[in-house]
């Protein structure tokens, strides 16, 4: 029985591919891919853009801290050092 209604099922595509022609048939199928997937492809974009915010946030935040870190190895170097030649070599990039 169910191979029955596959055949009439497939049938019935065939029909109607041959009423409104294979192009048609082809930008139909086109349409409904597309408008099934959109959806999907919505939300993945809005996943992809709150992931990537949230990275750069990440960092932004690690920047600040590196940059914290640089000075305060600088403050340290700069207060260890024995002369001003020592001291200047602190702050060089």
């Amino acid at each position: 029985m169910n191979g029955v209604t596959n055949n009439n099922h497939v049938a019935g595509i065939i029909g109607g591919i041959i009423k409104i022609g294979v192009p048609a048939a082809i930008a139909l199928f086109l349409v409904y891919m597309g408008a099934k997937t959109l959806p999907q492809m919505a939300e993945n974009i809005l996943l992809q853009r709150m992931a990537t915010e949230r990275l750069e946030a990440l960092v932004r935040e690690d920047g600040i801290k590196h940059e914290e870190l640089l000075r305060m190895l600088r403050r340290i170097c700069s207060n260890t050092s024995k002369d001003d030649e020592a001291r200047e070599r602190c702050f060089e990039r």
